[in-house]
């Protein structure tokens, strides 16, 4: 429009509705999220995996009970996918991953044997086993655990997985996984998620 002008705004006010604009990505940090990391894999490969880590409220979570390591390298038990040590705070993720073992799977509510296999990316296949590994660290925090186990006593439960059926740990833990990788499906299916 002609004659109108248009007011000026100072680069302090600038800079700020540009940070507005371009909003910030939480990211996972050392000595906040997390107090160890090693991997066999390549810097690259390592990100792709720990970037799954980057969603708000897991950040949330590990902020209030950091992780003490996680560790990504091959594991002389080729049948594991990843473990969490509970006495150790530690989540160590098989940086193998085989098709027909830890991959490969097509995703089937309760009938696929577990979400880190319901995929045909290794990548997405480790970062799933390291949610459902998380899912064991964060079970501590506040009341989750009796809130779990009442979602498994329940018998409107659905487990989305076969792994899922073994015990409240792992039905939490199976559900967490889903409630990222295939959230519509977790909603559909199981009304205790």
């Amino acid at each position: 429009m002609r004659g109108t002008s248009v007011p000026r705004l100072a680069p302090a006010k600038l800079r700020g509705i540009s940070g507005y604009l371009r909003r910030e990505v939480p990211k996972i940090q050392r000595g906040v999220h997390y107090h160890r990391l090693e991997s066999d894999l390549s810097q690259t490969r390592t990100k792709k995996i720990l970037a799954v880590l980057q969603e708000p409220e897991i950040l949330a979570g590990l902020a209030s009970r950091p992780v003490k390591e996680i560790l990504i390298r091959r594991l002389t038990e080729k049948d594991v996918s990843a473990v969490y040590d509970y006495r150790a705070e530690s989540i160590t993720v098989n940086s193998v991953r085989k098709r027909g073992v830890h991959l490969g799977e097509s995703f089937q509510p309760g009938m696929t044997g577990n979400m880190s296999a319901a995929t045909n990316d290794p990548i997405e296949s480790a970062r799933r086993a390291l949610l459902q590994e998380l899912a064991h660290h964060l079970e501590g925090i506040g009341d989750g655990g009796n809130i779990m186990q009442a979602g498994f006593a329940s018998p409107d439960k659905r487990p989305i997985t076969q792994y899922a059926q073994t015990n409240w740990k792992e039905y939490f833990a199976e559900s967490f996984v889903a409630h990222f990788a295939e959230p519509a499906a977790l909603r559909q299916y199981d009304p205790n998620r």
